[in-house]
């Protein structure tokens, strides 16, 4: 344990605590800044910088922890707000005063632009305006978290990382699936991710042997008689949206509502409910998901 409080106070890397102490420690961050957890003011990010790297476990601040600071702290806005446009790049400069009269700046910048195809497309219309809005709030986020003193991640900043994962609820670190080599034993696969996130083997590797090139072993516990249940997941931007023949989807309703919610005949669950209902589908019920492109 002195090992890993060391670890996450010199590096800031919380991956070597244990899932109980994960919890722990984001109930203590929590209580030395007056916030509430059950309002989920932090979120755990597994990310490594754009520049490379080890990955690294981390905290990061959403909209629920700044709106509460600004609250606890007196943090007020002070308009109006600088906008300035550069190479396609807005960047927004904003004020902010606390109550007792002390005051910061902080500026958030944003792209007009995406990729498409290989090809630099600039936004407009509705996708022009989100930008805009985007920009102003993680200026105001920063500059939030700037004149409370804290170093935290803000949420709008994750899409300049590399986001390899998170923590589930009961502190167990997850992996995006696009991360998990999909063939082989899930103990090969753990090996190949173990090297990856430590910078032995390529973050990005050319693509897996087919299943009729190198054949999964099976991961059902289901008795040889019975085949085992079979859902299908497909990622749906930062969701993952399950589906299946409505016998199998009726049988373990339960469940699906449980970690998801329904759309139309399918289910959808974030990153988080998705690992967690991986491991009980899978594990413990000797399931199957088939992963769809």
């Amino acid at each position: 344990m002195p090992e890993a409080i060391e670890k996450v106070l010199i590096l800031g890397d919380l991956s070597s605590l244990s899932p109980t102490d994960r919890i722990d420690y984001y109930n203590r961050v929590c209580r030395s800044l007056a916030l509430n957890p059950l309002t989920m003011p932090f979120s755990y990010i597994l990310f490594r910088e754009a520049s490379g790297g080890p990955a690294k476990l981390s905290l990061y601040a959403n909209k629920s922890c700044t709106e509460q600071l600004r609250k606890i702290h007196g943090v007020s806005i002070i308009p109006p707000f600088r906008k300035t446009i550069h190479d396609s790049i807005v960047t927004v400069e904003v004020d902010a005063r606390d109550k007792t009269g002390r005051t910061d700046t902080a500026s958030g910048s944003v792209p007009l632009w995406t990729i498409k195809d290989g090809k630099r497309v600039e936004l407009e219309g509705r996708d022009l305006c989100n930008a805009d809005m985007k920009c102003e709030t993680k200026a105001k986020r920063r500059v939030t978290l700037s004149i409370c003193g804290l170093a935290f991640l803000d949420e709008s900043e994750l899409d300049t990382m590399e986001v390899l994962g998170g923590v589930t609820r009961e502190g167990r670190i997850y992996y995006n699936q696009d991360q998990i080599p999909q063939h082989g034993s899930r103990e090969e696969a753990k090996k190949i991710l173990d090297a990856k996130l430590s910078g032995k083997m390529p973050l990005y590797t050319p693509e897996a042997p087919s299943p009729e090139e190198e054949a999964p072993p099976a991961r059902s516990n289901a008795p040889a008689s019975e085949p085992a249940p079979e859902l299908t997941v497909r990622q749906v931007g930062q969701e993952f949206e399950i589906s299946g023949e409505r016998e199998t989807m009726n049988l373990h309703r339960g469940l699906l509502l449980h970690y998801g919610r329904r759309s139309g005949q399918k289910v959808l669950m974030n990153g988080e409910n998705y690992s967690a209902f991986d491991y009980q589908f899978v594990s413990l019920r000797g399931g199957k998901l088939r992963l769809e492109k």
